[in-house]
């Protein structure tokens, strides 16, 4: 799990699938508690989603979707063994 949270699941996806079904749910856990922070999506070293949260608590198990379209790449540019990292940051103040 990247900055700020604990673990997230699916920790691998099936790249075939995922393009398939167009989309997955990630579900994962913060080490601390949250107000008004943004989970970053990055691929890389290009961001290709940030969601706003509110207020988010170990103790409950955060979502987010993830749309194959997010990704802004065709098949062939995705390598088997790349890496999403997701990454919590207060008010929405990281890169």
């Amino acid at each position: 799990a990247g900055e700020g949270l604990s673990y997230i699941l699916p920790q691998k996806l099936c790249l075939r699938e995922f393009m398939e079904e167009g989309e997955t749910e990630f579900k994962f856990r913060v080490r601390e508690g949250f107000k008004e922070a943004v989970l970053e999506i990055w691929n890389g070293e290009m961001i290709v989603k940030t969601v706003k949260k509110k207020y988010l608590e170990p103790a409950v198990m955060g979502s987010v979707k993830l749309k194959w379209e997010d990704l802004g790449c065709e098949a062939r540019s995705i390598e088997e063994n790349e890496k999403l990292t997701f990454r919590m940051v207060r008010g929405g103040e990281g890169q």
